[in-house]
């Protein structure tokens, strides 16, 4: 079954600096059931002294729940404990 589109006003829930982080968001808030697009992503690649950045909107009534989802997300995908992390494993030996 498919849910009707909601109606009213997008918010910016937040700002990524490339398209492929945002396009990740936008698919994690998906599939938690919350309607969410990316926009701005052109100017996301630009190199000038105002850097732009990609927006995710999502619907007004939808916003703390996409906060939390989107908090859950960077908190899965984007922090790294790098001292768990092996950085030399899949390396080949110098001598060979």
């Amino acid at each position: 079954m498919q849910e009707k589109s909601k109606s009213g006003e997008t918010v910016i829930l937040v700002q990524m600096e490339t398209e492929i982080e945002a396009a990740m968001l936008v698919d994690a808030l998906k599939d938690k059931g919350i309607e969410a697009m990316a926009s701005g992503a052109i100017a996301s690649g630009f190199r000038a002294e105002a850097p732009g950045y990609v927006n995710v909107l999502v619907h007004q009534s939808d916003v703390e729940r996409a906060k939390a989802a989107a908090e859950a997300f960077s908190n899965e995908h984007f922090n790294i404990d790098w001292d768990n992390v092996d950085v030399d494993a899949n390396l080949p030996d110098e001598d060979e």
